[in-house]
């Protein structure tokens, strides 16, 4: 791998995490005011938007597995490696996470 594509590849994985951060970040102001003020609408239209996305991706997948399998004359293995294709469930994962930094506590130091 190059180093301009290593340099692509983190500033895309940090693209990500400022996302996430930020649509977290929001989703939880949502909910915390959801639920001091009993919003119960709210809730109603995170669904909504939820369903909304997946069928979304659903549509998008269909027309991806389409020209796939336009392409490729195989269709067994199209289903075999869109079962086991990483890509599909990259988008349901949290970041990467990183080990914390210091000495860990041991088990007297998290009793007190």
């Amino acid at each position: 791998m190059s180093p301009a594509d290593l340099r692509d590849e983190r500033r895309e994985d940090i693209n990500e995490r400022k996302l996430y951060g930020e649509l977290w970040g929001i989703a939880r102001d949502i909910t915390q005011r959801a639920v001091r003020f009993h919003r119960r609408d709210i809730l109603k239209k995170l669904q909504d938007l939820l369903t909304e996305m997946q069928e979304s991706e659903h549509v998008d997948n269909q027309a991806d597995e389409n020209s796939i399998t336009n392409n490729n004359s195989n269709s067994h293995e199209d289903e075999k490696d869109k079962e086991n294709n990483p890509s599909i469930d990259r988008f349901l994962q949290n970041p990467k996470k990183r080990k914390a930094k210091g000495r860990p506590k041991s088990s007297s130091e998290q009793r007190s």
